[in-house]
C-alpha cells in the first residue's frame, strides 16, 4: 500500500497531463467509495424500518382481532334484545 501512495504521490508532484488526470480519478474513486458506504447504512436503515412496520402490521391485526372480539362480547344477544324490549 505504501508503494502505491509513493507512486500516486510522485505522480500528483509531477507536471504533466496524468497529475490532472490521476486527481480526477482519485476525487471520482473518493465519491463513489462514500456513496457506497451512505448506501450501505441507508439499505441497513431501511431494513430496520421494514422490520419495524412489519412487526406493526402484525400487532395492528392482532389489535383489531382482538377488538372485534370484545365488540362482539359487548353486543347484545338476539334473545337479550328481546327481553331488553320487553322490560
Amino acid at each position: 500500500m505504501s508503494d502505491m501512495l509513493t507512486k500516486t504521490a510522485e505522480v500528483l508532484e509531477s507536471d504533466t497531463i496524468y497529475r490532472t488526470a490521476l486527481a480526477s480519478n482519485i476525487n471520482a474513486f473518493h465519491q463513489a467509495v462514500r456513496s457506497e458506504r451512505t448506501l450501505a447504512r441507508i439499505e441497513e436503515r431501511m431494513a430496520e424500518w421494514e422490520a419495524k412496520a412489519d412487526a406493526m402490521a402484525r400487532e395492528l391485526s392482532e389489535l383489531r382481532r382482538e377488538n372485534r372480539e370484545l365488540k362482539e362480547r359487548l353486543e347484545p344477544t338476539g334473545r337479550d334484545k328481546a327481553v331488553g324490549a320487553e322490560g
